[in-house]
């Protein structure tokens, strides 16, 4: 499947490599009522040579799914990224801060 969009990129660094990863949630539904907000945090594959600064957020281009064996033999997700641009975060942002003047209690 093929994953297109913006997404903030999580960076942790083991032995001098980076890790990336990315926070995927979904709200829980039980008997017909919305429930409470549950996430994980999935892999992310870049290009070798990537590096990306922790909380940057990315306008993913082209990519897509995959799976991987841990080496506990586990099986989990991973998103692997071909393309992608970093958006600018200090112009681009979709709310604004809100005074006391907007809150009505």
């Amino acid at each position: 499947m093929e994953v297109t969009g913006r997404t903030k990129i999580y960076r942790k660094d083991f032995d001098g490599k980076p890790a990336y990863s990315r926070r995927i949630s979904s709200q829980k539904f039980e008997n017909g009522q919305k429930g409470a907000w549950i996430s994980a945090f999935e892999n992310v594959q870049f290009p070798n040579g990537t590096q990306i600064a922790d909380g940057t957020i990315v306008d993913i281009t082209k990519s897509f799914e995959a799976v991987y064996e841990t080496r506990k033999g586990e099986v989990k997700r991973k998103l692997v990224v071909l393309e992608w641009s970093q958006t600018d975060t200090s112009t681009d942002r979709a709310y604004t801060a809100l005074t006391n003047d907007d809150i009505p209690f």
